[in-house]
C-alpha cells in the first residue's frame, strides 16, 4: 500500500508510524499467539513501512523523517502488559539504533512516548484490563488525543528525538535517575490494589 502511494504521489518527506494496540491481561491467561500478534502489529507494523521507505530516502540523498510511536511502557513495565510492553521496548531499541545510523545521512528519527490516550482503542483495551492494572493506570493519568498530537507535532517541528507528552516526561526522568524508587512505588501501588480487591 505504501509503495502504491509512493508510485502515485512521490516519496513523502515524513513517515509517521502510529500502528499499535494493547491486550492487557493476566500473564497466565495469555498464549504464545497473543505475544506474537502483539509483536506483529506493534513492532513489525512500524518496522515494515520504515523498511519500505528507507531505500527511497537513501536513493534520494535528501534526507527524510521517520517517527515511531512507543509508550510510557516502552521504558518501564507494569503488570497486565506482558504482551504489550516488550513490543514498545523493541521500538525504542529500533529508534535508538536508526537515529544513530541514519543521522549522518540526513534522515531524522523521533519516537513518541504517550501515556494512556483516550481513543477507541484505549476503550477496547480497558475491556480486558485486569482490575489491578486499571488501578495502576489511573495514577499516571490520561490525555486526550488532541493533547498528544499537539506535543507530537511540536516535537517533530523541533526535531526532538524523544517526545514525552504529559506525565510521560516526569516518569521518564524519575525512571532514568531513580529506577529503584519507581519500582518500589509501583510495587507498593500493586500491593494496595490487590488488598483493595481482597487478593492480599
Amino acid at each position: 500500500m505504501l509503495e502504491n502511494y509512493i508510485e502515485r504521489h512521490g516519496v513523502p518527506e515524513y513517515l509517521f508510524n502510529f500502528v499499535g494496540y494493547a491486550y492487557a491481561q493476566y500473564v497466565e491467561r495469555l498464549t504464545l499467539a497473543d505475544f506474537r500478534r502483539n509483536m506483529d502489529v506493534n513492532y513489525y507494523g512500524q518496522l515494515v513501512p520504515t523498511l519500505i521507505i528507507l531505500p527511497h530516502y537513501l536513493a534520494g540523498k535528501r534526507g527524510g523523517y521517520i517517527a515511531f510511536t512507543s509508550s510510557m511502557l516502552g521504558y518501564m513495565g507494569i503488570m497486565g502488559y506482558s504482551t504489550y510492553s516488550p513490543t514498545k521496548h523493541a521500538l525504542v531499541g529500533l529508534a535508538e539504533t536508526l537515529r544513530h545510523e541514519l543521522k549522518p545521512l540526513g534522515i531524522t528519527v523521533s519516537i513518541l512516548y504517550p501515556p494512556d490516550t483516550r481513543t477507541p482503542g484505549f476503550d477496547k483495551e480497558n475491556q480486558s484490563k485486569p482490575a489491578e492494572c486499571a488501578m495502576l493506570s489511573e495514577t499516571a493519568g490520561s490525555l486526550a488525543p488532541e493533547e498528544v498530537a499537539e506535543a507530537f507535532i511540536g516535537g517533530i517541528l523541533r526535531r526532538t528525538f524523544q517526545i514525552l507528552p504529559g506525565k510521560a516526561k516526569r516518569y521518564w526522568r524519575l525512571f532514568r535517575h531513580f529506577p529503584g524508587v519507581v519500582r518500589m512505588l509501583i510495587d507498593w501501588d500493586y500491593v494496595k490494589a490487590r488488598k483493595k480487591l481482597g487478593k492480599a
